[in-house]
């Protein structure tokens, strides 16, 4: 499924306003919200421009098997896998040290020993 057939505001270049009175679109909220979280971890994470080309192409809704088969992309069928792994690997790190500082500054996690969140 491509991302902007469920997030009306992927790729737009302007401020949309998606609870603005005369929006008649339907759209999934919490996925939408999904992905702004998501956008946000992935500018933290100061991608190299192979990094973030292939992560833009994943999200236009191109599988990492069809990436490898176009030629002027330039990725190895393994190299465009262990770019990918190595993106999610770093999102996933961002956004458990996202959920770690959050629940520390609301002192959810006071007493609780690092080990016993998964680092």
């Amino acid at each position: 499924m491509y991302r902007s057939s469920v997030d009306v505001s992927y790729g737009a270049n302007t401020n949309i306003n998606i609870n603005q009175a005369g929006d008649m679109f339907e759209f999934n909220q919490e996925l939408i919200c999904l992905y702004a979280s998501l956008d946000k971890i992935i500018e933290r994470l100061n991608l190299n421009s192979r990094e973030k080309k292939l992560i833009e192409l994943i999200f236009e809704g191109n599988k990492i098997s069809d990436i490898v088969n176009v030629k002027s992309y330039g990725y190895a069928k393994k190299t465009a896998y262990r770019i990918f792994n190595k993106i999610v690997e770093k999102i996933i790190k961002e956004n458990h040290d996202d959920w770690h500082a959050v629940m520390k500054i609301n002192d959810c996690i006071t007493g609780l020993k690092k080990d016993n969140l998964g680092s």
